[in-house]
């Protein structure tokens, strides 16, 4: 074998994980919004003749991999097997503005799994729209916006956010809550007890064909398995009851888990940027540690910290006599993730908007939004508390209101 055969080779196992995974993002995203696994792959590009809602992408652009497929819950290629979530509600947006956002939603997902794909297929990230596939329009009719970075890649929807929960009108609300709420025809009805007393037989196979035909109708069994759990004394049966239910665990619905921003960004993930990111995260719980060593020690006779704002609330430690920040510890004001040198007090993290004894104790003092961190950031509270959340949500949008630079 030539060294460039033996490298393919090496390579082929890697680019089928890689695909494989890519393909089960797609089935999990047809899960959330469709209620139910796809009978094949070829579903995440057809929309089936009784789905209440379709995204204007479908679940995947493009040709499909030669020689994948759906089966057991499980995307198949070659040697790589990658599992799915189970079903749980679907997603039907009821209003116009409703379901061009989740359209998008669906849309910047896909160009993100594609951008993964790529990254784990070849080892680098993508630079081109071309490494990303087919890429459709946005609902709105424009391109999706994409920079490639040398090491992250962002993807939004131009001129267009993301949606709240407290920007939905009750009427939204109460329609995609009804929408989710498993719905089951008469004959699955019967078909599930049957199913669940299949689960007695002697013979492993009639057993494991009720389990995998009782996943596939989804979190409408759920109740079934757990008034069944209820009455039956046999161990091995009950052991199997609870397989079942436990194969839909109460969930946060679907519709509520994709209010998000209408963009993403995508960097790459592992052992050390995860160290990282407990790193930035304790650099904030230190940070405000010493701002009581300086409220006790510097802090005047009413014991005040510091009136700065913004990042200068935290250089202040660096001008204490002795300093409660030196150069030996100024790390501690750098994000490990920013790609900034811990030289010459350089600060990365954003301070209290106002005067930090204005604000209560619930209130954010402190945030990391660097890139670096990906579709997540981390916020510090008055209370000392340290918490990751999601970029541009909710909690993200009300720390920028507390924090400046």
């Amino acid at each position: 074998m030539s060294a460039l055969a033996l490298l393919l080779a090496l390579a082929a196992p890697a680019q089928e994980t890689a695909q494989a995974r890519h393909l089960a993002r797609a089935v999990d995203l047809y899960t959330e919004y469709m209620g139910r696994w796809p009978d094949s792959l070829e579903g995440l590009t057809k929309r089936p003749t009784d789905a209440r809602y379709w995204p204007e992408t479908g679940f995947w652009t493009g040709p499909l991999p030669a020689g994948a497929s759906f089966r057991e819950g499980s995307v198949l290629l070659g040697g790589a097997s990658e599992p799915v979530q189970p079903p749980r509600g679907a997603i039907v947006p009821p209003t116009d503005r409703l379901r061009r956002f989740y359209s998008a939603r669906v849309g910047v997902s896909l160009l993100r799994a594609a951008a993964e794909a790529h990254l784990e297929a070849r080892g680098s990230f993508p630079s081109r729209l071309e490494d990303l596939g087919t890429i459709p329009n946005d609902p709105w009719g424009k391109p999706y916006a994409v920079q490639f970075l040398k090491d992250r890649v962002r993807i939004s929807v131009d001129g267009a956010r993301g949606l709240t929960l407290a920007e939905l009108t009750p009427d939204e609300v109460a329609a995609l809550d009804g929408a989710a709420a498993p719905v089951l025809g008469e004959e699955t009805r019967k078909a599930i007890p049957k199913l669940l007393e299949a689960m007695r037989d002697d013979d492993f196979e009639p057993r494991e064909e009720a389990v995998q035909k009782l996943r596939k109708i989804g979190p409408a069994v759920r109740p079934f398995a757990l008034e069944a759990l209820r009455h039956e004394k046999d161990p091995d049966l009950r052991r199997r009851l609870g397989l079942v239910a436990g194969f839909f665990p109460d969930r946060t619905p679907a519709w509520k888990e994709q209010l998000r921003a209408l963009s993403t960004i995508f960097v790459r993930d592992g052992p050390q940027a995860r160290a990282f990111a407990t790193t930035c995260a304790n650099n904030l719980s230190q940070l405000w540690k010493r701002e009581y060593i300086y409220q006790a020690q510097f802090g005047g006779r009413m014991k005040l910290m510091p009136t700065e704002t913004g990042k200068a609330f935290w250089l202040k430690l660096t001008t204490t006599k002795p300093p409660l920040i030196d150069a030996a510890s100024a790390e501690l004001l750098v994000c490990p993730l920013s790609g900034i040198e811990a030289k010459d007090f350089a600060c990365t993290y954003a301070g209290p908007a106002q005067s930090v004894q204005k604000i209560d104790d619930g209130d954010i003092v402190g945030m990391c939004d660097d890139e670096g961190h990906g579709d997540h950031v981390i916020l510090l509270h008055k209370s000392g508390d340290v918490m990751e959340v999601d970029r541009n949500g909710p909690e993200h949008e009300e720390a920028k209101k507390g924090t400046k630079r």
